[in-house]
């Protein structure tokens, strides 16, 4: 069985990094002035010179986050890597350390994306068209099919008039343009935009020239428009007031 060496002073607050790769957040964690220890599927040199790190073995994730996590030092956690795919996993091991983050009922409804898309528009705030089946025909206009747990854009397609979707996907419209990201902190009544990003989108190399929309990197910050800057203050403002 893997043990968790941790080093580094008493003094430090102990920071536990969660999810399928927990490189690049230990490496803020450790900008911030904490010591982050992380388990991840990897456990790199980067993690490991950033603070330091376990790796879970991939039939193992991520359930067997919990017991590991179970024998880490006491101290806050945070979660990365498409673990807002399990809130119920994320509400077990939150019971045993304080959670820096939100807990698994936010995430069961910021993931749901019927009801961001009814907030957005309630807010007057553009969004994509969202179906529950082929048999809601997509209007005009092209559509994407999309599974309800993702990350890192697998797993998406372009819709071709499927007979039928299978289970846990849904239809989203497609909408055309520049793929960016922005960051939020959230408070109560409202959001601070930290930034926004340029999100590097598509095929991976020897993945042929078949549409891909697999997450690549980000490029920030990233300069817009001061609309698409305020606009992206809003959404964030929206999701903050429907999620707390």
């Amino acid at each position: 069985m893997p043990s968790l060496s941790v080093r580094g002073p008493s003094t430090i607050t102990r920071l536990l990094i969660l999810g399928a790769s927990a490189r690049a957040a230990a490496q803020s964690a450790q900008r911030a002035g904490l010591f982050p220890i992380g388990i991840d599927l990897f456990a790199d040199r980067d993690l490991a010179a950033a603070g330091t790190g376990l790796r879970i073995n991939t039939r193992e994730y991520p359930e067997g986050l919990e017991r590991l996590a179970a024998q880490a030092p006491p101290g806050p956690w945070i979660y990365t890597g498409a673990l807002e795919n399990h809130p119920g996993l994320v509400d077990r091991i939150a019971t045993a350390r304080p959670l820096w983050g939100h807990p698994g009922s936010i995430l069961r409804a910021i993931r749901d994306p019927f009801r961001v898309a009814e907030v957005l528009r309630s807010a007057g705030l553009p969004c994509p068209e969202v179906r529950r089946s082929v048999e809601e025909r997509p209007g005009p206009g092209r559509w994407l099919i999309k599974p309800l747990t993702s990350a890192g854009g697998r797993r998406i397609r372009p819709y071709r008039n499927a007979s039928g979707l299978a289970g846990e996907e849904y239809l989203q419209e497609w909408i055309e343009g520049e793929s960016l990201a922005a960051l939020f902190l959230g408070e109560p009544g409202g959001a601070r935009l930290l930034g926004i990003t340029r999100q590097e989108i598509g095929p991976s190399p020897g993945e042929g020239r078949s549409p891909s929309f697999c997450y690549r990197g980000s490029i920030g910050p990233w300069p817009v428009l001061p609309l698409v800057r305020e606009q992206s203050r809003l959404w964030g403002v929206s999701w903050v007031r429907f999620s707390i």
